[in-house]
């Protein structure tokens, strides 16, 4: 629990950062502590472990993709939520409701195969650790995230 909460700090500090290169070193960090929070809380023996980060590897480097989408389009909200117009709104809106349909299929995707790789327990503590995860980023980030002006 200690690492997820100094994950959670790190979140923090990523949605402060403006300079590109500093936050693909902050996202680097997050990465390796994400990484250490999720073996922190599977607590799988050596052999499961091999199995299990093998699996999740490849899972994680499909969500960074899916993740990046996101970025961006909160990127550009920020850079824009004041002069965004009903239109671009809307795309924005579904641009979003896309990007997290996809982080659930790819999720429910690996916890189906981790499920029948390494049982139900351990792929229930990979959908738990992961919910837990995306639920304080999101969290971190809308907090910092401006609302839309209201238009009369």
């Amino acid at each position: 629990m200690k690492t997820i909460l100094l994950l959670f700090s790190i979140i923090c500090i990523t949605t402060t950062i403006n300079a590109q290169n500093e936050a693909e070193i902050v996202m680097d960090m997050f990465e390796l502590e994400k990484k250490a929070a999720i073996a922190e809380f599977m607590g799988l023996t050596e052999g499961r472990a091999t199995h299990f980060w093998e699996i999740y590897n490849d899972y994680e480097s499909k969500r960074k993709k899916i993740s990046k989408e996101r970025i961006d389009l909160i990127n550009e909200y920020a850079t824009n939520y004041s002069s965004l117009t009903d239109e671009k709104i809307d795309k924005m809106v579904n641009d979003m409701i896309s990007i997290q349909k996809e982080e659930i299929a790819l999720r429910v995707k690996y916890y189906k195969k981790i499920k029948k790789e390494l049982g139900g327990t351990v792929a229930g503590k990979f959908f738990q650790a992961e919910d837990v995860i995306n639920t304080m980023v999101k969290a971190s980030i809308y907090d910092d995230l401006p609302l839309l002006p209201e238009k009369n």
